[in-house]
């Protein structure tokens, strides 16, 4: 904004209205400095291709009830990323970083059974994703947060039918407790 060389008339301009600035002292530090204003739009575009797919299988097995099989899987081929018009369309297909956010998994998947016996139902169900890795170029600075393996998580639940169409549930979701990665911050 006042660099000669950048901007010879030192005519306002939108990217110097963003910065603000402490009027007493006119810097960036302090409680009544607002710093650079960083407005959210709607402008932004994302571009995904993938392959969705989904099975369903019930098998009857005569007096102990149903089994009912379930299985959605989402394989992506190309994630692209760009928040605003003006800044760069990123792959973000499995990769991770300041830019990309967590970006999009190139697999994940729900697979799930159940059983059902008259009014009572018992399902089990393991929801899984694929690894991510540092996205290409940013710096690494700890080799341990450069990559996320993949994880499958796993829940129980249970149902039940009462007369009157009341039914309650009782689910646990990750049923052995498995931390999700950390990646620092």
């Amino acid at each position: 904004c006042y660099d000669a060389g950048l901007n010879p008339s030192r005519a306002p301009n939108a990217a110097c209205a963003a910065m603000g600035r402490d009027p007493a002292t006119g810097t960036f530090n302090g409680v009544t400095a607002p710093g650079i204003l960083l407005p959210l739009s709607n402008l932004g575009t994302a571009d995904a291709k993938g392959y969705d797919l989904g099975i369903l299988y019930s098998l009857d097995i005569g007096s102990l009830g149903r089994l009912d099989f379930n299985s959605q899987s989402t394989w992506m081929r190309e994630y692209l990323s760009q928040p605003t018009p003006t800044s760069v369309n990123r792959d973000c297909l499995g990769y991770y970083s300041t830019d990309c956010g967590f970006g999009e998994y190139r697999f994940k998947s729900t697979l799930s059974t159940t059983w059902k016996y008259n009014a009572l139902d018992v399902a089990w169900r393991a929801r899984h994703v694929s690894s991510m890795s540092l996205e290409p170029g940013k710096a690494g600075f700890l080799p341990r947060f450069s990559r996320i393996p993949s994880y499958t998580y796993h829940d129980l639940s249970l149902g039940y039918r009462f007369p009157h169409h009341v039914r309650m549930t009782l689910t646990v979701n990750n049923i052995f407790n498995k931390q999700p990665p950390f990646v620092g911050n």
